[in-house]
């Protein structure tokens, strides 16, 4: 989690499974971002932390796709609850949808089906976010 230094107030939260199988070739690693969400806006200005914590979040799993085994490899599902607008936040980001057609690996965790709401970075489209975020870091 993602917290103002000298507080325990959460602005961010990523989970993730390193250890996870890739979508195109199940024998290769991937990372699965199971849970990544941003604190409300209205939370976050009360306790005077900034913008774009949920794209940080997002690119520490970026970035730990991109140095460990899984060399890139990024998939994670969509919540339905968050309708289009969280699509279209993938998206805007970088991430491509996954085709409803793409049978996905079999998890230990949950079962999983292919509802449409899946994204995925390659190893050269994860690059690519990775530097889109650039500017952000110091």
């Amino acid at each position: 989690q993602l917290c103002i230094a000298g507080s325990d107030f959460p602005l961010a939260m990523v989970a993730l499974l390193e250890n996870e199988r890739w979508i195109d070739d199940h024998s290769q690693p991937a990372v699965f971002v199971w849970y990544l969400t941003g604190a409300p806006s209205a939370a976050v200005a009360n306790h005077g932390g900034p913008k774009l914590l949920t794209a940080a979040a997002l690119d520490i799993a970026v970035a730990l796709s991109l140095n460990g085994r899984a060399q890139g490899r990024l998939w994670l599902h969509a919540d339905p609850g968050g309708r289009r607008g969280l699509l279209d936040w993938y998206s805007n980001r970088g991430l491509d949808p996954v085709a409803a057609s793409v049978i996905l690996p079999s998890s230990r965790l949950a079962s999983r089906r292919n509802d449409g709401r899946y994204f995925q970075l390659t190893p050269q489209s994860a690059i690519t976010v990775s530097n889109s975020m650039d500017v952000y870091r110091i």
